[in-house]
């Protein structure tokens, strides 16, 4: 039997969006979506351009760090518009914030540009590299992004490998995958991994493996994780289903058999071989 691998449902990247946020902008609160360059309506006021001028001086002296800088949104539209304001007073290290700030607003072009203008100097930090691929994804600039991410997990980086992997699935580099799949796999089953992101590595695991024709790597990434669990996840129960119509053998069968018996699994072993159930 052949294999006709259908694509993800669209909606597994709005909800990896909202993931790179946390991963790329380290905050709680998602990223907006794409917007058009801002403009601000009110200009700051003499005690405000003080204290963004003063928060900037900060950041470059290293007395505070990027995310204490960021955090808050408000905060974030003070320092825009302070770089619009005085863009040619800007130095090359205080644009960092500012392009964290601009994608946390929705304007991708922009934090982009500002981003590589700071990896550009700063080729050495990973950071700049981060945002750089987050704002590159979000404007489906894939090949832009797995280069970016590629360099922020080559400067130490290992929250990047799952955005990187995203970016290679959609811009159908598998040999990405397979050069981080230990990476993948290590982070996969490590404690400290949040759940969500615990799923969607296996997501991305279980499709490469099947995009590719990878039995082994089927298997071991379920290894150890809980069926119960990971199949109330759309995109892990169809990379579930299609291995197991793709692949065969007893391991195979124990999987098939496993998935059926789990909430949020097949109903029937039957479906499991793309059968009608």
């Amino acid at each position: 039997m052949k294999l006709s691998l259908k694509p993800h449902h669209p909606k597994r990247y709005k909800d990896i969006a909202i993931a790179l946020g946390l991963l790329v902008f380290g905050n709680n609160t998602g990223i907006a979506q794409e917007r058009s360059p801002w403009v601000p309506t009110i200009p700051l006021t003499t005690n405000e351009e003080a204290e963004a001028r003063q928060k900037l001086d900060a950041f470059e002296k290293g007395n505070v760090s990027l995310d204490d800088l960021t955090k808050n949104r408000e905060k974030c539209d003070e320092l825009i518009k302070y770089y619009l304001s005085h863009t040619n007073e800007i130095s090359i290290k205080a644009r960092l914030p500012i392009s964290r700030c601009y994608a946390l607003k929705g304007v991708y072009a922009d934090a982009a540009r500002l981003a590589q203008e700071y990896v550009n100097v700063y080729s050495n930090d990973w950071r700049g590299w981060k945002i750089l691929g987050g704002s590159s994804f979000l404007m489906q600039s894939y090949d832009k992004s797995v280069q970016a991410y590629s360099n922020a997990v080559r400067l130490g980086d290992e929250n990047s490998y799952e955005p990187l992997a995203l970016a290679a699935i959609k811009g159908d580099r598998m040999y990405i995958i397979r050069g981080i799949i230990p990476e993948l796999m290590n982070l996969k089953s490590a404690k400290q991994t949040p759940e969500d992101n615990r799923v969607h590595l296996i997501s991305i695991l279980l499709f490469y493996s099947v995009k590719t024709n990878q039995k082994d790597v089927f298997i071991k990434t379920l290894e150890g994780a809980d069926m119960r669990t990971i199949l109330q996840d759309n995109d892990v129960r169809l990379d579930v289903t299609s291995g197991c119509q793709l692949f065969n053998g007893k391991d195979i069968d124990s999987i098939r058999q496993e998935s059926a018996a789990a909430p949020g699994g097949s109903s029937s072993s039957n479906n499991m071989n793309g059968l009608p159930p």
